[in-house]
């Protein structure tokens, strides 16, 4: 017998993994105006490939910071990205073969989900309000400079 909340497991991580990529995205723009990189925006839907990117920024911006944050996130996002690789598993209940999207996965916690999805939100949050801090400390100073000369 199916509960209802099965037939939210879809649609809930679904939107779990696209807050993701979205977040990480933002990142990454926000890492990369900060160091003027010049670049288009990740096009991929490879979490674990843009938070590479991301991690690789974030190190570069303040180096040693929050290492045990970042290598947790890190493992987080690889479990996400093992099960789901480009966003389509989590998408539809089966692949373009007919086959089930999560072959092999029987039961899905949404509370322990729930549970990871928050620490991985208190990293991204707290490493976008720090990238966006150094942004605005950044404008000031450049904005100071021109008006010296």
């Amino acid at each position: 017998r199916n509960s209802g909340y099965d037939s939210l497991v879809y649609p809930v991580l679904f939107l779990y993994r696209q807050y993701f990529e979205l977040e990480i995205k933002g990142l990454i723009r926000q890492a990369r105006r900060l160091q003027d990189i010049s670049g288009d925006f990740p096009k991929s839907h490879r979490i674990n490939e843009l938070w590479r990117d991301c991690h690789k920024l974030l190190s570069e911006i303040s180096p040693g910071d929050s290492t045990a944050e970042l290598k947790e996130i890190t493992r987080l996002i690889n479990e996400f990205s093992d099960v789901d690789p480009v966003s389509m598993a989590f998408r539809y209940p089966e692949d373009k073969d007919g086959k089930p999207s999560l072959s092999g996965i029987k039961y899905i916690n949404l509370r322990n989900v729930r549970e990871v999805v928050g620490k991985i939100h208190a990293i991204l949050d707290g490493a976008a309000s720090q990238v966006g801090e150094c942004l605005s400390i950044k404008k000031e100073r450049e904005s100071e400079f021109r008006h010296e000369w």
